[in-house]
């Protein structure tokens, strides 16, 4: 029950930052009539990326033994992937906006926390490292927790986190990431396999040597 909880409320805070910032990140779009840029984020959306940094630290690291028990099931790892994409995706998407607002403040005069205009400037090629900050977040908080034998927030609250078996490569967890990314993009068939097999691992990770444990 406790773990329901915490999961909603991410999802809540996340409902929550998207009523109060119906513009929640950027977009360039150019047609005929010229190129349109919308930019924007919100002061709750910048508070809970903080407080989602904070929790990384604060939030119990799921660092102790592991119990060979029960497998970890396939929906407790899809739920954990949510949870931990939308906390990166608030983290990463708030922090890479915010040097654009403030580039538009300075020649503006003005700071908002959301724009748009129907015209470019030269700045506007700073959207291009943006993006790819956002998906250097992304990875890094994937890669990062494995690595120094923590799981990730979504991990932490379902009691499980990741590990490489014994006998496989040092690191393989960046492998691991991008097989992964391949996987998710043909779910279907990813679950079936999964669900086929008595320990409920997907392919990618027996492909890196990778397994979810449960800890104490």
């Amino acid at each position: 029950m406790k773990r329901i909880w915490v999961g909603g409320a991410i999802v809540g805070v996340w409902i929550v930052i998207l009523a109060l910032s119906p513009v929640q990140g950027a977009n360039i779009s150019c047609h005929i009539d010229g190129c349109f840029v919308s930019v924007g984020t919100s002061l709750p959306a910048l508070i809970m990326a903080c407080v989602f940094i904070a929790s990384i630290f604060l939030v119990p690291r799921n660092a102790g033994k592991t119990r060979e028990e029960a497998p970890v099931r396939i929906w407790e790892r899809f739920a954990a992937f949510c949870i931990d994409y939308l906390i990166v995706f608030v983290i990463s998407l708030t922090f890479s906006i915010l040097p654009a607002l403030l580039i538009e403040s300075m020649t503006t005069g003005s700071f908002q926390w959301s724009f748009y205009r129907d015209f470019l400037r030269p700045t506007d090629w700073l959207f291009v490292p943006a993006f790819l900050m956002i998906v250097a977040i992304l990875f890094a908080y994937f890669y990062i927790h494995p690595v120094i034998g923590w799981g990730t927030i979504g991990q932490r609250i379902f009691g499980y986190r990741l590990e490489a078996v014994a006998g496989s490569a040092k690191h393989p967890f960046g492998y691991n990431i991008f097989l992964a990314f391949v996987g998710l993009c043909a779910w279907p068939i990813s679950l079936y396999l999964a669900a086929k097999r008595e320990d409920k691992a997907f392919w990618w990770n027996l492909r890196t040597g990778i397994r979810a444990v449960r800890v104490e």
